[in-house]
């Protein structure tokens, strides 16, 4: 594995991953962007803040009755405690929208939101054959939180 990863001038931690195979090839690469929102307004919190992780990763698998590797996007939007990232922080609202794209194209969309919850995960197909390259899959992710200012980050990753 092979990352990076920098900060942004909102304060966002982005990290680039790349996953390779005994040959040396990318099988997977993601891209995830981590914040830990500020207060909002006039509001008093007694709890610590939480720690937002938002992620999209583009691979590719075996897939039984699929005449090649299958290219998939999945955006995960997730909430802790804090940015050890050990224990997972229920929070207002939570989602992704994964949209995975051919050549700039729309292959394949995937949804999840939710209440009170965690983590939401979406994971969006390639619907036809096509070789494995210039997919991109990106995520809208929403992060709602009461007292906290809400985050609506864009992750993006590309197929290698």
């Amino acid at each position: 594995m092979l990352d990076s990863n920098y900060t942004t001038k909102d304060g966002e931690i982005v990290t680039k991953k790349d996953y390779y195979n005994k040959q040396g090839e990318v099988i997977k690469s993601e891209t995830e962007k981590a914040i830990t929102p500020t207060a909002s307004g006039d509001s008093i919190t007694t709890l610590a803040a939480p720690h937002w992780v938002a992620n999209t990763i583009v691979g590719k698998e075996w897939q039984f009755g699929w005449p090649q590797l299958r290219v998939y996007g999945t955006g995960s939007s997730k909430s802790y405690t804090s940015s050890s990232k050990t224990t997972y922080r229920a929070i207002d609202r939570i989602g992704v929208n994964t949209t995975l794209y051919y050549n700039n194209a729309v292959e394949d969309t995937a949804t999840q939101t939710k209440s009170n919850a965690a983590v939401a995960s979406a994971t969006a197909w390639q619907q036809s054959t096509n070789c494995c390259w210039q997919y991109k899959g990106q995520t809208t992710h929403t992060f709602q939180e009461a007292g906290y200012q809400s985050w609506y980050p864009v992750t993006t990753d590309y197929s290698s």
